[in-house]
């Protein structure tokens, strides 16, 4: 946790360099905290359009049309 505490508190301090190390686990630990994230955004979205698909929207004719059945009243 601190090599993360400390990325942030240095993100803007251009003088010095990090390690790879440093540099890649940062990557690393940023990924893992919002793959989950990212996978809950993607499960919403194709429950989103597969309800549109399913009630009869037709994205052929009117692209915008997901956004308008999502939010029609």
């Amino acid at each position: 946790m601190k090599l993360i505490a400390d990325y942030f508190r240095n993100y803007v301090n251009f003088s010095g360099r990090t390690s790879r190390r440093d540099f890649w686990l940062t990557v690393l630990y940023l990924f893992l905290l919002t793959l989950p994230i990212n996978i809950i955004l993607m499960i919403v979205a194709y429950g989103a359009v597969h309800t549109a698909v399913s009630s009869g929207v037709d994205f052929g004719n009117n692209p915008w049309a997901l956004y308008s059945s999502l939010f029609s009243s």
